[in-house]
């Protein structure tokens, strides 16, 4: 992999983060990866794989916390 810099307005940083974050990216960074795939494979299968990675990595980072609990609280109901 090469790595590059990008430069990006601070308005525009802001929402590129919080989108990252309330799509389950574990990074801007990821999110602007899969951007880039999307755009350059436009529709394949691909960028999905990409997606589901990252997702993953977020669910690990905030799977033990209090407000996952909470949210899952109904399934975890003796029966």
């Amino acid at each position: 992999m090469t790595q590059i810099s990008l430069q990006l307005p601070e308005n525009v940083l802001s929402k590129a983060k919080k989108y990252a974050r309330n799509k389950g990216y574990s990074s801007v960074q990821d999110f602007i990866r899969e951007i880039v795939r999307e755009r350059l494979f436009d529709g394949e299968l691909f960028g999905g794989k990409y997606t589901a990675f990252a997702s993953e990595k977020a669910l690990a980072k905030n799977w033990l916390v209090k407000e996952e609990d909470k949210a899952w609280e109904h399934l975890q109901k003796e029966i």
